[in-house]
């Protein structure tokens, strides 16, 4: 009987024989499979003092955070890991209390190092597992969230939210509270929300709507959509980002512009008369209104009408 092996098929095979054979002879070696089951755990407790700040720190995973009626703080912390059950096992979720401030933190100092080849480590170090936060607050509990690159999920609060994010996706919705979000090149979302807003990206993405408070964002080379139902003082600053500003059609609003000359400028109200002789803009729209400063380098900015 003939066997066809196709040249892929014997480099593969033989790539996972020599990876076998050398986890046989070093020992601690982590190989996945296609068909292997994740390892996980589950941390959870409910506690009756209710504290005024929320603190998370995670690293990869996801952190959901949500309002509910009740006069306590019910959290359920999953721990999931493809590669080895040890892992998990070591993975510690710190939880302290102080001051009125309930810290939860993701604790990977126990993991060991290990050999691994797999796509979340290729040869020797840490393989960190993902950790999954649920977490059920009363609305007037203020948020502080730091991360790496977990999606996070708020929702329903009426208090402060500040997030610091290196690459996530970030949510906040239905909010009643000031915002603080803070991202590298992460995917930053906003719907609905009142109060005081403040952006802060680098190359990230900013995609916001049904905003009523003071809004305040800066974004180096990223791309930002904005719509505000209630216009307050604003700032935009970005030096070579893309930002679309989306107000109601029969807003009034107090124009300042500083637009270097490889800026672009475009609006859908009539501001023509406002230009100087260096062409930035300067005076009021409409009859006026709430101060709109728009500051770009090499940038693009539009100013659209709803």
């Amino acid at each position: 009987m003939l066997i066809d092996i196709s040249e892929n098929s014997l480099t593969i095979m033989v790539h996972r024989t020599l990876i076998l054979v050398f986890g046989l002879l070093v020992g601690g070696v982590v190989v996945p499979t296609a068909d292997a089951q994740p390892y996980e755990r589950t941390v959870r407790d409910t506690l009756s003092d209710v504290p005024n700040t929320l603190a998370i720190e995670n690293w990869q995973g996801s952190i959901a955070v949500t309002a509910w009626s009740r006069d306590s703080v019910a959290y359920a912390v999953r721990i999931v890991s493809g590669q080895a059950r040890e892992i998990i096992e070591q993975t510690t979720i710190d939880v302290d209390s102080f001051n009125q401030r309930l810290s939860l933190a993701s604790n990977d100092e126990q993991i060991e190092h290990r050999w691994s080849f797999g796509p979340e480590l290729y040869g020797y170090g840490v393989v960190h597992p993902e950790v999954h936060y649920t977490v059920r607050i009363p609305a007037s509990v203020s948020v502080v969230i730091e991360d790496e690159e977990s999606s996070v999920d708020v929702t329903g609060l009426a208090a402060s939210v500040q997030v610091d994010s290196e690459e996530g996706a970030v949510t906040v919705q239905d909010h009643q509270g000031t915002v603080r979000m803070d991202a590298h090149e992460g995917a930053l979302t906003l719907t609905d929300v009142t109060g005081d807003v403040e952006v802060d990206t680098q190359e990230g993405t900013l995609d916001a709507e049904g905003l009523r408070g003071r809004l305040r964002l800066d974004t180096h080379e990223g791309h930002a959509e904005a719509a505000v139902d209630s216009l307050g003082t604003t700032t935009v600053e970005t030096y070579e980002g893309q930002v679309q500003l989306s107000l109601p059609s029969d807003v009034g609003f107090d124009l300042s512009t500083e637009l270097g000359e490889d800026a672009t400028f475009q609006s859908d109200f009539t501001i023509e008369s406002l230009q100087d002789e260096e062409g930035q803009y300067q005076g009021s729209v409409e009859g006026g209104g709430a101060l709109l400063r728009l500051s770009s380098e090499e940038g693009r900015i539009q100013l659209r009408r709803r």
